[in-house]
């Protein structure tokens, strides 16, 4: 009687079991929600911004997984915002009653990216029979995922659908078992038993290296790199920024040589430009372009915004599609204003520069129209009256009205325009008077210094008299980035585009514009001062010490010139030694300067005779006078180096140009 009652106790449990469930269905395809915003805040594990699926539905109480989970979850009637990575691609929906339902949404349309939203409507119907089923797992910690659903052990009276389901059993050191089995009322004990594996050495590669990648969702390191795996298939994913993400099923096999390279592909687009002017600022989500004319972009909407002095300022949005190249021509409206001039005596002759370069001559009265705004020299001249030279300014939309009137020069007296005459700015630089003049450029010496040839400097300039000192830089920049500290050894670790900034700031601080760095041809004709041998106190290299900082004895460098002793093994305090013959001081040695020009190594062919400003562009910028690690030879006058403008090192700094 007892053996019965039991029979029909296991009877009435397996019916009780077979429970009617409704199968969960999509509606139609996913929609993109065009106008739906999503949070920026909301961002994935890897620091991306999330993506987002609106489920839309009928029915209430869903509960809703992510493969590689759900970051966050807004509910309200009838919608559920389901915030994910950017990546994802498979969602699991469960409703108590219901058989679960796995969407993988790329066969719906749906490829998310950040900042979209998708739409998606699920409803049910249908009925499913579910049984009791029995899983006997060897050993029997391993891990049970059914239907890519985990299961805790004990694997005993898991409830399921009649039908087909995937079966996976897999734990570390065994070989993973999967295989499609059939539930019904009449088969629903499983039995698996894994079969042990040993470890074998896996490779990972990217193409190009150093992507972050993941094996089945755990973060492993970087490419490449070699690491310990058994047997069995896995999920790699790989990240690099610039590159688009990558994933791939591998397989470890027992014995083989199980080495796996993904080639990345690059998440951008290029931008690509021309300005007119050409040297106008160019931002792009506010991030400078300093000395760019084309950047990589990662997909999305970019502001470009462009301003130049005397100009408009111009923006544009612009859209970068992966693997495209976007070519852009812009140019800027340039600000006029007008000059009403007057000389006495009238028939003087006159002549108008801006930055050094000639804009117009004349004699006598002028009235001019659409003069660009800027700062520029008048000068004015006649025989019998001292020269003279007046600095204005052109301001947007005004006249400015200007009166020269030139004093008879006294008898027997020499202009010498203030030659040798000093000058110190509010933070100290002090500054000397070169006089204009001719010289003969260039050297034999080398091939990038040839052919010697005469130059004029048309106009008397200020040169600094000491390169700039980390004092002063720190009193423009608000910092100090030397290698060698001191406020009154020169600045150095400061690229070409580092000086341009502390230029634009100190003319700022002073007002107007005022300073620049030397031409290559105003360097050279302010280091020789006068003079026509290698160094400006003669071709004796012996006496390079009393006038320069060099590789001598204090130097480590092998090259060192131990037979001589300047008394600093690197950067010595600007005017320690002594000065040329225009007063300047280390012009040879201590540190490289540098100067406005681009470089080019046959520029000196071609190159005008007359204030040469350099070539019109170019990949490096022109560094005169060697420093403290350079040999003697390194430190002539007519010596030229070259570095990207985006370079900084240890022996190169700079000193500047004042314009009267």
């Amino acid at each position: 009687m007892k053996q019965l009652l039991l029979i029909w106790g296991i009877l009435f449990l397996s019916i009780s079991n077979i429970l009617a469930q409704d199968q969960l269905r999509v509606v139609g395809e996913g929609k993109l929600a065009s106008g739906e915003l999503i949070d920026k805040n909301i961002r994935d594990a890897n620091g991306r911004q999330a993506a987002a699926v609106k489920i839309k539905t009928d029915l209430t109480g869903l509960s809703i997984e992510a493969n590689n989970g759900v970051i966050k979850m807004n509910t309200k009637q009838g919608e559920y915002d389901v915030f994910v990575s950017p990546d994802e691609r498979v969602l699991t929906i469960r409703k108590s009653g219901y058989v679960a339902l796995k969407v993988l949404l790329p066969e719906y349309g749906i490829r998310l990216k950040s900042g979209q939203m998708w739409t998606l409507t699920i409803t049910g119907d249908k009925k499913l029979e579910q049984t009791s089923v029995n899983f006997i797992i060897t050993p029997d910690d391993a891990q049970l995922t059914i239907d890519g659903k985990s299961y805790n052990p004990p694997y005993k009276g898991l409830l399921l659908s009649v039908g087909k389901h995937q079966v996976e059993v897999k734990k570390d050191g065994f070989a993973t078992h999967q295989k499609e089995i059939t539930v019904s009322v009449s088969n629903s004990l499983f039995e698996v038993e894994l079969k042990p594996v040993e470890l074998q050495v896996v490779t990972i590669k990217s193409m190009p290296m150093g992507a972050t990648f993941y094996v089945d969702g755990i973060e492993k390191g970087q490419t490449d790199k070699q690491l310990f795996m058994y047997s069995g298939k896995y999920t790699v994913k790989w990240l690099l920024s610039g590159y688009v993400d990558a994933e791939q099923q591998i397989e470890v096999k027992e014995g083989a040589k199980n080495e796996f390279t993904i080639n990345l592909d690059k998440n951008t687009g290029l931008l690509s430009w021309k300005t007119t002017p050409v040297n106008a600022n160019v931002t792009i989500n506010k991030e400078p372009q300093t000395g760019k004319t084309q950047t990589e972009l990662a997909p999305g909407r970019y502001l470009v915004e462009l301003s130049a002095e005397g100009f408009d300022p111009l923006s544009e949005n612009i859209e970068i599609k992966r693997g495209e190249r976007v070519q852009k021509n812009w140019t800027l409206n340039q600000q006029t204003g007008g000059l009403q001039f007057s000389v006495e005596p009238y028939n003087a002759k006159v002549t108008l520069k801006r930055n050094n370069q000639t804009v117009e001559t004349w004699t006598g009265l002028k009235i001019l129209k659409d003069v660009p705004v800027g700062t520029y020299q008048i000068t004015a001249e006649l025989n019998g009256y001292e020269r003279k030279t007046q600095t204005l300014t052109i301001q947007k939309d005004k006249t400015q009205a200007l009166e020269l009137i030139l004093e008879k020069a006294k008898a027997g007296a020499i202009s010498t325009s203030g030659a040798g005459k000093t000058i110190t700015n509010s933070i100290g630089m002090e500054f000397v008077l070169i006089p204009a003049g001719t010289f003969q450029m260039g050297s034999n010496e080398s091939s990038g210094e040839k052919p010697v040839h005469s130059v004029t400097i048309s106009q008397p300039f200020y040169m600094g008299k000491y390169e700039v000192t980390q004092k002063q830089w720190k009193a423009v920049m608000g910092n100090n980035p030397s290698n060698w500290k001191g406020d009154n050894l020169p600045v150095e670790q400061v690229s070409w585009n580092d000086v341009q900034e502390f230029i634009k700031k100190l003319n700022q601080k002073e007002g107007g514009n005022k300073y620049r760095l030397p031409t290559e041809a105003e360097w050279e004709y302010a280091a020789r001062a006068g003079t026509t041998t290698k160094w400006s106190f003669g071709d004796d290299e012996s006496q390079l010490s009393k006038y320069g900082n060099f590789a001598d004895k204090n130097s480590t460098m092998s090259w060192a010139d131990k037979t001589q002793n300047d008394g600093y093994e690197n950067t010595s305090p600007v005017g320690t030694y002594k000065p040329n013959p225009f007063g300047l001081y280390d012009m040879h040695g201590n540190v490289w300067e540098w100067c406005q020009d681009w470089h080019d190594s046959s520029y000196y062919s071609y190159s005008p005779r007359t204030d040469p400003q350099g070539p019109n562009s170019g990949s490096d910028r022109v560094l005169r006078g060697g420093s403290w690690n350079f040999i003697a030879e390194d430190a002539r006058s007519a010596i030229r180096g070259i570095s990207n403008p985006d370079g900084r090192n240890s022996i190169i700094g700079f000193r500047l140009v004042r314009l009267q």
